[in-house]
């Protein structure tokens, strides 16, 4: 299954392939995800490049963490920590000015009706597997093939059919449902008459409209929120993620990542001082969060919150049954 969210990109995220949906942190948590990024890519660079990266990675790796007051090496990891401390309050207001900064809200435009009813004509040959698609490698599957934990049968999930990408024309994005929850949006290629795998993602995903996704856990004690802002091509320019957990009435842990960026340059700037009451987080490139007040917490769950419920009911324009778009299964 593809993965999700993170922060900080280091030397490491050179190795990880950037900022894209592979190295992302939030979602279903793998024993795939845990391993170590140089295994997935390391055979593709000469050796001893391979080495000299790892060792730069490495020495980023020890030199963040010994600023940091814990470190862990997943965010999972510290979920249930009570002993944490607090940031100060310039650390507090950066990452409040950080997440006011994202763009929740998006449209659910239609696009272009020209080639509409061609395009549900199209993507209903690749929903009943008739023409494969291109994956991120360039491979070529069956919807019916891909990586799917039940027997495939196309009249179970819910269909998102609108311009997702902001090209004018619709995609269509697949969503899992009763129990094999996960988001795949495919894009067709009118010129060139193939489909490609735009996105994908597991556990609680939906669109949040033109090049945006939400991510919400609800299946486990607190909650755990993720954003993702792509570009045109279905990749993440900017991603944030903040979770709680209560441990009774007085204490609950709310914990914040500091949003990762595609584009290195609009990466935020911690001081030592502000690192050394983080959480450094070792995997998906190095990563660092911090614990904030309840009442901080809450402005940023509010903003969230308030913009995926209206994309929520935007959304139900735009979703359908196998029938309702497609028609009687043949």
């Amino acid at each position: 299954m593809k993965k999700m969210a993170v922060a900080v990109c280091t030397v490491l995220a050179l190795v990880s392939a950037g900022c894209g949906n592979e190295s992302s942190v939030v979602g279903e948590h793998t024993e795939a995800e845990e391993s170590s990024v140089f295994e997935t890519t390391q055979e593709e660079m000469p050796e001893e490049i391979q080495k000299e990266t790892q060792q730069e990675a490495l020495e980023e790796w020890n030199e963040e963490a010994a600023k940091a007051a814990k470190v862990y090496e997943y965010w999972g990891d510290f979920k249930d920590e009570k002993n944490l401390p607090y940031a100060d309050e310039a650390t507090v207001s950066l990452l409040l000015d950080a997440y006011g900064e994202f763009e929740y809200e998006g449209s659910f435009e239609t696009g272009s009706q020209k080639y509409y009813s061609k395009y549900i004509e199209k993507y209903k040959r690749l929903v009943d597997s008739e023409v494969p698609f291109l994956d991120d490698e360039g491979e070529a599957f069956y919807v019916n093939e891909y990586e799917w934990r039940e027997a495939y049968s196309n009249a179970r999930y819910y269909y998102y059919f609108f311009d997702i990408d902001g090209d004018d024309e619709p995609e269509l994005g697949i969503l899992g449902t009763s129990g094999n929850y996960f988001l795949n949006v495919y894009d067709y290629d009118r010129e060139a008459d193939e489909f490609r795998l735009w996105y994908s993602e597991g556990g609680d995903a939906a669109p949040g409209g033109e090049r945006k996704i939400f991510w919400v856990d609800f299946m486990h004690i607190g909650l755990r929120y993720g954003f993702h802002q792509l570009d045109a091509e279905g990749k993440e320019e900017a991603e944030g993620f903040f979770f709680f957990t209560p441990f009774n009435e007085e204490e609950t842990l709310c914990a914040v990542m500091v949003p990762r960026y595609a584009d290195e340059s609009r990466e935020i700037a911690l001081t030592d001082e502000m690192k050394s009451r983080g959480i450094y987080v070792t995997s998906y490139g190095g990563m660092w969060f911090f614990r904030i007040p309840q009442a901080e917490f809450a402005e940023l769950e509010k903003a969230y919150e308030e913009a995926r419920m209206e994309a929520e009911k935007r959304r139900e324009e735009v979703t359908y049954t196998y029938e309702e778009l497609f028609g009687e299964e043949s």
